[in-house]
């Protein structure tokens, strides 16, 4: 006997390919999950862009994010984005040229990053796309440099302090963290395996650069670092592991001693410019400069504190943080965020409580529409508003029609919400384990079919296999 809750194939079908659906969202998750798997891998080595199948996984957790907010046409520009960006990371470097690359995370995204040589010149450039990754290519000169990062307004938000030498065929990773709190983290790669690799502890720069190229054509990457226990010009840490095996072609990360650690002290650098500041820290190692605004109109352009204080001890290992002064800070782009990201942007470094305006929009509830100032502006003494969407309302003879509880009973899952997505409702409370039963159908619903949805009522669905 056919079942009260289909009455033809069709039907059927239908609720099959809703259901397939849900399937094919669940799998897209999954993938997304590997791409994470896949950065936390590729943060333990710099030839991660060797890693199997990181591409593809990338590109995933790119178009997922970008689809959970709502952003169709954001997901296409990330998936071109993300592909160039891959393109440009898995590039092989050739004998004439040096490659750093890495990743920035940041509250606001964009920006660019800066290969900068002794003299302060700008060497090469790289955009940081929206997923946070760079690379910067530049002939192999022999020369020293650092990488800086600049925000999307411009603003210098990190300087390295770990130069590199533009050696041919470098292949050199650069991580960061700019915001509230940046620091930096340099991380080498994941090897492939094939060829064991000796142990060089010990051993002088030259003769494990000897020993390797003895097994191999192995691309070399140096971290020098200060040792009280280890002569000048020794391995005194390898990647990988003595004993683990590596392709032919793959990368070898050696620690390199530079010997004791030389006494260092932090200059005085209140009251100084970006590029004064700058000049005062050249001559110094330590671990990286956070650069952070405040408004100060008096000492715009200027250093207005500094952590550590003037005559404080600096290390290889030290964060150094300037605080700039500037007439006015610079709004962000917020429009397309969520409201919780949107007010952990803005709130203390902006304002302390932003103006919200909350209007119906066409996508999902909780969405900035609009800002103001807008994004580039200057803030300064100005309000911030914020236009929230409260979601999707419909006008009927010129008035506005809150949206009704759709009748959900006798649908599967993957069809209730559906339906529910589509009068704005974005989440409701159910046994997912009971939900996902076969013939499972929604056999209570609260609220009732027909009464009107407000952006803080609680949807709650009851599944069971109708009797």
């Amino acid at each position: 006997m056919a079942k009260a809750y289909s009455d033809s194939i069709p039907d059927q079908m239908g609720s099959d390919l809703d259901e397939a659906f849900e399937k094919a969202r669940l799998q897209h998750r999954a993938r997304r999950e590997a791409a994470q798997a896949a950065t936390a891998r590729a943060a333990r080595w710099g030839g991660f862009v060797r890693d199997p199948g990181y591409t593809d996984t990338l590109v995933w957790r790119s178009v997922s994010l970008a689809q959970a907010k709502g952003a169709e046409e954001s997901a296409a520009e990330e998936l071109q984005e993300a592909h160039a960006t891959m393109k440009r990371l898995s590039a092989r470097s050739n004998k004439e040229e040096a490659r750093i690359f890495g990743h920035v995370e940041s509250p606001t995204g964009g920006g660019e990053a800066d290969l900068i040589d002794s003299e302060g010149c700008t060497i090469a450039t790289s955009p940081i796309d929206k997923l946070g990754y760079y690379a910067v290519v530049t002939e192999a000169t022999g020369e020293s440099a650092r990488i800086e990062i600049r925000d999307a307004q411009g603003q210098l938000a990190v300087l390295d302090g770990r130069p590199v030498e533009l050696t041919p065929g470098l292949m050199a990773r650069r991580d960061f963290t700019s915001g509230r709190c940046g620091k930096v983290e340099p991380a080498p790669g994941e090897p492939d395996e094939q060829v064991e690799i000796p142990d060089l502890i010990g051993e002088t720069a030259a003769d494990a650069r000897a020993a390797l190229g003895e097994l191999g054509d192995f691309r070399i990457s140096y971290d020098e670092s200060y040792s009280d226990d280890a002569p000048a010009e020794t391995v005194i840490a390898q990647a990988p592991d003595p004993g683990r095996t590596l392709m032919p072609g793959g990368l070898v990360l050696l620690g390199i001693s530079l010997g004791p650690e030389p006494q260092q002290t932090m200059p005085d650098l209140v009251g100084r410019s970006e590029e004064e500041a700058r000049k005062g820290l050249a001559e110094l190692r330590y671990s990286a400069v956070q650069f952070s605004q405040v408004v100060d109109r008096k000492n715009a352009g200027r250093v207005v504190k500094q952590t550590p204080e003037a005559g404080a001890a600096v290390g290889e290992d030290t964060e150094i943080r300037l605080c700039m002064g500037v007439a006015a800070r610079l709004m962000p782009d917020l429009v397309g965020r969520t409201r919780k990201e949107a007010l952990e942007v803005l709130v203390p470094d902006y304002v302390d409580a932003p103006t919200i305006r909350e209007e119906p929009g066409d996508g999902p509830a909780d969405i900035v529409l609009e800002q103001d100032p807008k994004a580039g502006e200057a803030v300064g003494d100005a309000r911030v508003t914020l236009v929230i969407s409260i979601g999707r309302r419909e006008e009927e003879n010129g008035e506005e029609k809150v949206p009704t509880m759709p009748d959900v009973s006798g649908k599967t899952r993957a069809q209730a919400l559906k339906l529910l997505k589509a009068e704005g409702i974005e989440e409701a409370e159910f046994d997912e384990k009971a939900a996902r039963r076969r013939g499972a159908r929604v056999v209570e619903q609260t609220p009732p079919a027909g009464k009107p949805l407000k952006s803080s009522l609680r949807v709650k669905l009851t599944f069971a296999k109708p009797e």
